[in-house]
C-alpha cells in the first residue's frame, strides 16, 4: 500500500496529499468491511479477567483495565526509548523533520518510512487486541479513536514524542473527570474544545519541536 499509494504522493512534494490519501484509504477499508461483515455489531468474550479491584473513594478498576494500562505504559516507554536513544529512532525523527536533508546525510528515507508503516501496523494490532474485548465491534468502531488520536497529536505537537505522551495522558484524565463529574455525553465536546483552544493559542502544540535553520 505504501509503494502503490503513498510513495508516489510523497514524491509530489506536498505533505497534505499522503494525509488526505490516508483518510480516503480508511474510508475505503471501512466500507469494504461493511460489505463483507455487514452492519451488525460484534462482541466476543474477553480473555482477560473482569474481576473488580476496589480503590479509594468508591472508585474501582477491573483487571482487564489494569492489563491495558500496564501494556500501554510499557509500550510508550519502549517506543520513547527507541525514538530517542537508538540510531534508527533518531534517523526516523530526522526523516520526519526533513526527508530531503536526511537523504543527503546518508539516510534511506524510503526504508525508514516502510519501517514506520510496520511499527504503526503492529501498534494498531496490539491496540485492537487490547480494546476489542471492551468495545462493540463494527466497521466504524475505530473512527472515534482515530479522530481523538489525531487531536492528541495536534495538541502535543507534530513530531514531538514527549508532547504527544503528555497530551494523551491529559486527554485521558479530562475524559475521565468529565465522565465522573459532569456528563459522559460531553466528553467529546470537551476534548475537541480543548483542541480548538490549542489551535488558537498554541498551534505548535504543548512542546514545539526545536529546529535549526541556516540561512
Amino acid at each position: 500500500m505504501n509503494a502503490a499509494i503513498f510513495a508516489p504522493l510523497r514524491e509530489r512534494g506536498s505533505e497534505l496529499l499522503p494525509l488526505i490519501a490516508t483518510i480516503g484509504v480508511s474510508i475505503l477499508l471501512q466500507n469494504a468491511m461493511l460489505l463483507w461483515f455487514g452492519p451488525i455489531p460484534y462482541a466476543f468474550d474477553s480473555p482477560y479477567s473482569n474481576q473488580v479491584i476496589r480503590l479509594w473513594g468508591g472508585t474501582f478498576i477491573t483487571w482487564q483495565n489494569v492489563i491495558i494500562v500496564v501494556v500501554s505504559t510499557l509500550t510508550i516507554v519502549l517506543l520513547y526509548a527507541f525514538m530517542r536513544f537508538t540510531i534508527t529512532g533518531k534517523a526516523l525523527r530526522a526523516v520526519a523533520q526533513d526527508r530531503e536533508t536526511a537523504g543527503l546525510m546518508g539516510i534511506n528515507p524510503d526504508q525508514l518510512i516502510m519501517l514506520t508503516f510496520v511499527i504503526a501496523s503492529a501498534l494498531a494490532g496490539m491496540s485492537g487486541a487490547m480494546l476489542g474485548p471492551i468495545l462493540v465491534l463494527t466497521p466504524f468502531a475505530g473512527t472515534t479513536v482515530i479522530v481523538k488520536a489525531f487531536a492528541i497529536v495536534i495538541i502535543g505537537g507534530f513530531g514531538n514524542v514527549e508532547g504527544t505522551i503528555i497530551a494523551g495522558l491529559a486527554v485521558g484524565l479530562i475524559e475521565s473527570y468529565t465522565t465522573q463529574l459532569i456528563n459522559p455525553g460531553l466528553t467529546d465536546i470537551v476534548v475537541f474544545t480543548l483542541l480548538l483552544l490549542m489551535l488558537a493559542l498554541r498551534p505548535t502544540g504543548l512542546i514545539a519541536e526545536k529546529r535549526e535553520e541556516n540561512v
